[in-house]
């Protein structure tokens, strides 16, 4: 633009000076002319007008000049100040491009089309290690491995190549070894002319943002592996409700796929009344900032219904600002299942536990509990403990499936007679106790009572037998009497056996005399458990003699209990032993004893028939009584043919076909068999004929007075005509007047036991009496 207006200015000028000049030299000679036609004159003049045309022009070429001159000079002067001011900014610029270029801590650099570096910041050095100075003017293999280098030249010359410009990522080794990840980008550098001279590139070192990047890829992963293996389901959703997270588990327990769960809401993708359950608690989460964990009952888009123990809470972040809700559910459907199983199995074995299996009537430990509760609560009441009296005659005489059935009624009786708010208990055997509310009042219990007696006058019908029972009651009454269970049991057991000593069917109220009688039994008891280990038994004999010739025909061994302070009759601590057990221990003692001195006196050539042993019905049905008596017979070497074992009518009616088989096997090893007492228990006759049996003792509950008593004299002539039918023999205990013996001759009496002929003796007495080899006549 500006050379075209000096193009024009110039253009002026010489047209203007052209002009100027033709004028003149035509003006000047038309003037030269008019003044003077002297040529010599004219050629002066014109010589001074060529002078002072000269002189104008040089004026005005002067003007001119100095005027270009200066406006040159002041271009010149503009344009070198412009250029000074352009080099300080340029300066500027590049000290500031510089600044900014070696302030960033990406690489940027420069190369040439040879890949020599023009530009290389401190960036650039800081992460290869190396200085720019060193690097400006070096190519890639003074940086980077020989392959490093190689694949770089390899991508610069696709840059230049395809003229663009790309954003990747490299994975490099420096010269030192150095693995580098870089985010790179590179293009061309193209000149005024549009050619390309160089290419650009700004790397970015993200060496520890891909390491970062790669570990939280492998945590990611761990986590969605660990979290999409968990049976659990676990779910996460923002605080729009929907979801996030939706593992496996979660698929699983739910029937919905993840992909269909993700950014849905539960409201979406469950039925309305669970979702309202899940939103619920998510409310009250949000509301209460809480954690909870507890158990949730929800219906899944199948139709099942699970139960699941579900863990929820907020997540929230470093700032503590809440970002969402996570929710952790385990299926505990079946465990549930289990437990109710086991939760009616255990209500079931608690209730067997607490309960008579036969009766249905709460056990002993639930009466404990009862009355622990029961004491604690300071409310008068009465504990009334029954016995059934004869109640084993029974059960030993039609059987236990009998007994069962006759319990089962007496207890249908006393939940009949007693108040709805009593409670009734068996407590085993035939033994029921009763809490009776009242406040010490005698009287309601005398009603009580009388309704019981009333109620057994008459008889139970079971299996068409009529049979009768009665019952001896003993009452003890909380707080008077005792204050706590253990008390209450003792003086009502001990009120009982009172009843049981004033004739039975009857009912007696705690006196504290009633004490000492149960403290004597329990201290005979456990002197007796100590008598049998220090040795304080011992076994007399008592001789039975023929009733014809009356030489001794046999003994019976009696066990005998002598402590320091004195002997203890057999009709106190027998009756004592067979009730704690103990019965068995004597009875091993018995059978060692007696057949050990039976082997001695039969050695000894004393020994005149047989020594009888009392066998106790405990001992006949206990599992081990055949090994028992096979290893004392072993031990002792004695001859079973020497051994009268002498059982009771009640032990062979508990279980009459396992005890004439154990009587046929007692047999065959060679032992005696005869029934003791005989008359006394529920005899009966189709068992009698069938047992092996070789003798019969009349109990001499028969024998006393029995030349004045008619009814015992038909007893004693039908039992001696009863086993001389049998073939039996038969022997008469407790013989101790003439008169009783000629009434046992006169009906043919095969033996006879008892004072009038000898007492009991010991040992050594017997064996005097054998050596003396005579009989012995009262």
């Amino acid at each position: 633009m500006k050379d075209s207006q000096s193009f024009k200015n110039a253009l002026q000028i010489s047209a203007f000076y052209l002009i100027f000049g033709m004028i003149w030299i035509y003006s000047s000679d038309t003037l030269i002319e008019l003044f003077s036609n002297d040529p010599h004159q004219i050629s002066l003049l014109q010589t001074y007008k060529g002078f002072f045309f000269i002189v104008v022009t040089s004026v005005l070429l002067y003007l001119l000049s100095y005027r270009i001159l200066r406006e040159r000079s002041l271009e010149y002067t503009r344009r070198l100040n412009e250029q000074k001011t352009a080099q300080i900014q340029l300066a500027r610029q590049d000290a500031l491009l510089r600044t900014i270029v070696n302030s960033s801590p990406d690489a940027i650099f420069v190369k040439d089309l040879e890949g020599k570096y023009l530009l290389f910041n401190n960036g650039a050095g800081e992460i290869v290690g190396m200085s720019p100075e060193k690097v400006i003017g070096n190519t890639d293999s003074l940086i980077f491995s020989p392959e490093t280098a190689s694949k770089i030249r390899e991508l610069d010359r696709s840059i230049i190549s395809g003229a663009k410009t790309i954003t990747n990522k490299e994975y490099l080794t420096t010269s030192e070894g150095k693995e580098k990840s870089f985010w790179v980008t590179k293009g061309p550098l193209f000149n005024e002319e549009g050619k390309i001279f160089g290419l650009f590139g700004i790397s970015r070192d993200i060496t520890e943002e891909t390491v970062s990047q790669i570990r939280l890829e492998k945590q990611n992963a761990l986590l969605t592996s660990l979290i999409n293996s968990t049976p659990d389901a676990i779910v996460i959703k923002g605080l729009d409700r929907r979801y996030i997270v939706f593992n496996e588990g979660a698929s699983k327990f739910s029937g919905i796929k993840s992909s269909d769960a993700v950014g849905k809401t539960a409201d979406e993708i469950f039925p309305p009344k669970t979702a309202g359950i899940i939103n619920a608690i998510d409310d009250d989460l949000l509301k209460n900032q809480s954690f909870i964990e507890h158990e949730e009952t929800l219906i899944m888009p199948n139709g099942k219904m699970y139960i699941y123990w579900v863990t929820k809470g907020l997540l929230k972040t470093e700032n503590g600002d809440i970002f969402g809700i996570f929710g952790i559910y385990r299926d505990i459907t079946n465990e549930k299942h289990h437990e109710q199983i086991m939760t009616n199995e255990k209500d079931r074995f608690d209730f067997m536990a607490h309960h008579d299996s036969l009766t249905g009537l709460p056990n002993r430990l639930s009466l404990m509990e009862y009355l622990k509760i029961k004491c604690s609560q300071n409310s008068p009441f009465a504990f009334l403990f029954l016995d059934l009296d004869g109640f084993k005659e029974v059960n030993d005489s039609y059987g236990h499936r009998f007994g069962d059935k006759l319990l089962i009624r007496i207890a249908e009786v006393l939940e009949t007679i007693t108040p709805s708010n009593s409670k009734i208990i068996r407590t085993g055997g035939d033994e029921f106790v009763v809490i009776l509310e009242c406040n010490e009042e005698e009287n309601r219990i005398d009603l009580m009572m009388q309704n019981l007696v009333l109620a057994l006058r008459h008889p139970f019908n079971i299996d068409n037998v009529d049979v009768y029972i009665t019952a001896s009651v003993g009452i003890a009454m909380y707080p008077s009497d005792a204050d706590n269970s253990e008390d209450l049991f003792q003086k009502a057991d001990a009120a009982m056996y009172n009843a049981k000593k004033s004739g039975r069917n009857t009912y007696s109220f705690y006196e504290s005399k009633f004490t000492e009688t149960s403290i004597q039994r329990t201290t005979i008891s456990t002197n007796l458990k100590k008598a049998i280990q220090s040795g304080e038994l011992s076994l007399h004999y008592q001789p039975q003699v023929d009733q014809f010739t009356e030489e001794i025909i046999g003994l019976e061994a009696l066990c005998r209990w002598f402590t320091p302070e004195g002997a203890v009759s057999p009709g106190v601590f027998i009756p004592i032993a067979e009730e704690s057990g103990l019965i068995l221990e004597i009875g091993e003692f018995v059978l060692r004893e007696g057949c050990l001195k039976t082997s001695k006196w039969d050695k000894a050539g004393l020994l005149n028939g047989r020594v009888a042993i009392n066998i106790s019905a405990r001992q006949l049905s206990h599992v081990d009584f055949i090994d028992t008596l096979d290893s004392i017979v072993s031990e002792t070497q004695c001859d079973p043919k020497l051994i009268e074992l002498e059982i009771t009518e009640s032990s062979i009616l508990n279980d009459p076909e396992y005890v004439i088989a154990l009587l046929h096997t007692l047999k065959k090893r060679g032992f005696f068999i005869s029934i003791d007492d005989f008359g006394t228990g529920y005899s009966s006759l189709s068992y009698l004929k069938n047992l092996p049996i070789d003798k019969l003792k009349i109990d001499q509950s028969f024998i006393r007075n029995i030349t004045d008593n008619r009814k015992n004299q038909t007893i004693v002539k039908t039992i001696i005509a009863l086993a001389k039918g049998l073939d039996i023999k038969v022997l008469a205990e407790g013989v101790e007047t003439s008169e009783e013996l000629e009434f046992l001759r006169l009906n043919q009496i095969d033996s006879i036991q008892g004072y009038y002929f000898y007492k009991p003796m010991d040992s050594q007495s017997v064996e005097s009496l054998f050596k003396e080899n005579r009989p012995i006549v009262n």
